[in-house]
């Protein structure tokens, strides 16, 4: 009766029928000490663990205890956080099976003693030859090897495992090299290789369980290997011993989220509803997560009402979600319910909320958060906050604000420094962007490819071309960092707009691997800007071959036509497009009046107010007009009647 009781988690009544038991005389045996000595150990009170300890030493005149009995106690200890005591105890234990040293290496590992439990790791399969490691001390040591990235401890393991015949039929082992080897990026040299090993590890074993699956699918996601993930997934629903679990669709969630498949996020959200595994607060922060990434915030929304329990992570996906879709009525009355309903806003919230108010149309709600955070002190305390107020305002055009935040920081790591470069970027102050690099390296930060990316944009469009070469050099040469395709994308741009297409193709030419999409977009722009159709040809071409559906390439080659009056070329083009089915995406711009945002599409009429405001642009016009502006209209589509343009 104890023992299903305390297999049941019922603890009190494990405890009263343990003291009845004793009250009536009735000594206990082997498996009652250890069921008791157990609910102590996760459920029952605490403060009974010594006096069961003191039972089990008085009980030896009639009962010699076990090894079960003294594992049972040395896990106690450990559990209720007396390692020290749980040591002890195991270093007196006359004899130790398996399960003895496996206590005593979780008890280190938990309490973050990792020397201390993997030397007993070593002494146990050096000095009790008779007990060596089974599947459970495998999989602890190699998910600890895992965390504190041990790599050749890792490679060591996994012959280990394969040596004592766990490889193929131990699911946990299996699972636990599976997630280790999509964790460590510099476990391989190269990271096909090491996909392969973590796929190999997965197709070799016997039996799968939805742990398995899951690995998998998350190691996908987090190399950003999305299209395997989704494969997998399917697969995943197609295997009659596995039931996907909430993680298991959380993550594929996720994936299809990033990867924009609109159609299959319905399709799993109709799974979710299918397996039953709503509620699930991680569930329900995915699907409205996906559902507001692609514009659909009435369902977000309805997710969010039919939610049993409005929490921090649920409320903030929300929160966010209305930011960035410009519901900022919507977005502040939440966020005073959020403070009035007593849900916590730490660093994490506040700086998701920030990060999603930095396309201008949602200030009034960055300043309501800001003003919180300065009343919660974790502005100039949090670096967290710091940095995304930092982005925040030099986003939304308020340079000053964003440098004075940066400024009044107590402390700044990597991620400022290269918010704030970015910053200066975004608005041409690139000498500034270059000191500030500069005040980085006295310091003694040390950059990461980000900061020479903003560094490069600076460069470009502030029209320091020489500076940005030596930029790019110092990258490789003195901090010993691979270019990748945004840098030489960039140095492409710095070179086109200089007007200095011929260096910028023969860079390309002495690219170390094949230029990619956004290489050849930025020569094309550059020789759209200076009218060289001879090699815009070239760079459309070569454009079109990799990204046949993107509507820049044709725009900006039929731009090119335009400035030279080739009309019937221009024609081509735009026929060319309209047959692939390739539409050019309309420009929208946002702007908030009285705490609502206004968007308006490219020739947009629909705006309840469009008669008055296109009045006021007719007499901006022509005030403009009057000052001596003249537009450049070689750009514009020859059939159109340019008399109605102005």
């Amino acid at each position: 009766m104890i023992a299903q009781l305390a297999k049941n988690g019922r603890s009190f009544e494990v405890m009263r029928l343990f003291v009845q038991m004793r009250a009536q005389g009735s000594r206990p045996n082997h498996a009652t000490l250890c069921s008791v000595i157990a609910t102590c150990s996760s459920h029952g009170p605490s403060h009974l663990g010594p006096p069961l300890h003191g039972l089990v030493l008085k009980s030896r005149p009639w009962l010699e205890p076990d090894i079960g009995v003294w594992n049972s106690l040395v896990s106690m200890y450990s559990k209720r956080g007396s390692l020290a005591e749980a040591l002890m105890l195991f270093e007196r234990m006359k004899a130790k099976d398996t399960v003895s040293w496996n206590i005593a290496i979780n008890g280190c590992l938990r309490e973050g003693y990792f020397e201390m439990g993997f030397g007993f790791f070593r002494r146990m399969r050096v000095l009790d030859r008779a007990q060596q490691p089974d599947p459970a001390t495998f999989t602890t040591i190699t998910s600890a090897s895992a965390q504190l990235g041990f790599l050749q401890l890792i490679e060591t393991l996994h012959c280990l495992v394969m040596k004592n015949g766990f490889y193929y039929g131990e699911i946990p082992v299996g699972n636990a090299l599976i997630s280790t080897y999509f964790v460590h990026e510099k476990l391989f040299d190269e990271m096909d290789e090491r996909n392969v090993c973590s796929r190999k590890v997965f197709d070799e074993m016997p039996v799968r369980n939805v742990v398995s699956w899951t690995a998998m699918i998350t190691g996908y996601f987090h190399r950003e290997m999305f299209n395997e993930c989704l494969i997998l997934f399917k697969e995943c629903l197609g295997s009659e011993s596995v039931r996907p679990n909430s993680v298991t669709f959380c993550c594929s969630l996720q994936t299809c989220t990033v990867s924009q498949s609109f159609k299959l996020g319905l399709v799993v959200h109709g799974l979710v509803i299918k397996y039953g595994v709503l509620p699930d607060s991680c569930l329900e922060s995915s699907l409205m997560d996906m559902y507001a990434k692609w514009g659909q915030m009435l369902d977000a929304v309805k997710l969010f009402e039919m939610a049993e329990s409005h929490d921090m992570v649920t409320t903030t996906v929300l929160l966010v979600g209305l930011a960035q879709n410009g519901f900022v009525e919507e977005a502040l009355s939440l966020f005073s319910k959020m403070r009035n309903s007593g849900i916590e806003m730490d660093e994490t919230v506040v700086s998701a909320v920030l990060g999603a108010c930095t396309n201008g149309s949602c200030m009034a709600l960055g300043l309501q958060i800001h003003g919180h955070a300065i009343k919660s002190g974790v502005v100039t305390s949090n670096v967290f906050v710091g940095n995304g107020l930092v982005t925040m305002y030099s986003k939304s055009g308020s340079l000053n604000d964003s440098m004075r935040v940066f400024n009044e920081m107590n402390y700044r790591n990597q991620v400022s420094y290269n918010a704030m470069i970015a910053g200066l970027a975004h608005h041409g102050r690139g000498a500034e962007a270059v000191e500030l690099f500069e005040v980085i390296e006295r310091e003694g930060l040390e950059p990461n490819d980000v900061t020479f990316l903003s560094l490069l944009h600076a460069c470009s469009h502030g029209g320091l071309v020489e500076k940005g070469f030596r930029l790019f050099e110092s990258m490789y040469k003195d901090h010993g960092m691979s270019p990748r395709l945004e840098h030489y994308a960039c140095m492409v741009d710095m070179l086109g707009r200089g007007g200095r297409l011929k260096e910028a193709k023969n860079f390309i030419d002495g690219m170390p691997y094949a230029p990619g999409a956004q290489v050849w977009q930025a020569l094309l722009g550059a020789c759209k800007i200076h009218g060289d159709t001879e090699m815009g040809e070239f760079a459309a071409k070569q454009l079109l071959s990799l990204v046949p559906e993107k509507s820049s390439a044709y725009v900006l080659m039929s731009n090119i036509y335009s400035f030279e009056g080739r009309w019937d070329e221009k024609a081509r083009v735009m026929k060319e497009m309209r047959e692939r089915g390739v539409k050019k995406e309309a420009g929208v711009s946002w702007i908030e009046v009285g705490r609502m945002v206004h968007g308006f599409v490219v020739g947009d009429r629909m705006h309840p107010q469009a008669e008055v405001i296109h009045e006021e642009l007719k007499g901006l016009i022509g005030l403009m007009r009057d000052e001596g502006y003249v537009p450049d209209l070689r750009f514009l589509l020859h059939d159109m009647d340019l008399g109605s343009t102005f």
